[in-house]
């Protein structure tokens, strides 16, 4: 076979390839399995389960130590409010800070392949905001 044809032959079928990736849409990140990949020492990622009103994280593994417990109220089709469970488990200082401030809102910022980029942003005192950009990730 002649380099060409080869060439052709492997570009289709790359084509084809990216052609059966879903597309996913906010939608399917309100519910299921998750991982964010983390910028800590030590950790990997973070395992995450949502429910449509609730997610639990775990560092590198599922079941793996202290859960982080969260509460999710969905304020459109593709932005929520994050606020840490009270109910579920003792929140830390910093737990205990975003609480009192009203929570984080995560707001998607595109969706490439099985992840998301999403925006955080917190308002703390004298109305300043605190952003974070970050990559959530479905598990196929």
């Amino acid at each position: 076979m002649s380099f060409k044809i080869k060439y052709l032959l492997s570009s289709l079928m790359l084509i084809w390839c990216f052609s059966c990736v879903p597309d996913l849409t906010c939608k399917d990140f309100k519910t299921g399995e998750f991982y964010i990949p983390s910028l800590e020492p030590n950790v990997e990622q973070y395992i995450v389960y949502r429910e449509l009103g609730s997610q639990t994280e775990w560092k590198n593994k599922a079941n793996n130590g202290n859960a982080i417990y969260e509460n999710i109220s969905w304020i459109d089709e593709c932005s929520y409010n994050l606020t840490f469970d009270t109910t579920r488990m003792k929140l830390n200082e910093t737990q205990q800070i975003i609480n009192n401030a009203g929570g984080i809102v995560v707001e998607n910022k595109s969706i490439n392949g099985n992840c998301m980029l999403y925006v955080a942003r917190m308002t703390v005192k004298d109305n300043k905001d605190i952003i974070q950009e970050g990559t959530i990730c479905k598990k196929k």
